[in-house]
């Protein structure tokens, strides 16, 4: 049986979101959100990182890549519901190990909340990608 994880929205640093999106800052890691999930991006430094690693820099391989992007964010985040079931809580913030970016890499991905909304997210990126988007 699995648990399920609620997050609490006001437990997380705040962003502007919705600006972060529009200017191109974060990109949707998702064609559809789960109605059990939270919204998912990724960073565009992490996209273009992709595009160069993958040599999917055309429009036409968006597509294939935003699929490659969905498989590993959905592996990706289920370890890190499972990781948060057995401990309980979750940090706003987590970083593993991947050559998800880059070879010998680390993956971020941080949890934050709308600043004007009550909604939660996460955002996936590399650390310097994600320490400068929550630095502002």
């Amino acid at each position: 049986m699995s648990k399920t994880i609620t997050v609490d929205p006001a437990a997380l640093p705040a962003l502007d979101i919705i600006t972060l999106a529009n200017q191109g800052a974060i990109l949707r890691a998702e064609a559809q959100t789960a109605p059990d999930a939270i919204p998912l991006f990724v960073t565009s430094q992490g996209w273009a990182a992709l595009q160069q690693r993958y040599d999917a820099t055309r429009p036409e391989d968006a597509p294939t890549l935003l699929a490659r992007l969905e498989r590993a964010t959905a592996k990706l985040m289920t370890h890190v519901a499972q990781g948060v079931a057995k401990a309980g809580t979750a940090p706003a913030t987590l970083t593993c190990p991947s050559d998800f970016f880059t070879p010998d890499g680390h993956v971020v991905i941080a949890f934050v909340r709308d600043e004007t909304h009550p909604v939660a997210c996460a955002i996936i990126g590399a650390k310097d990608h994600i320490d400068h988007l929550l630095r502002g």
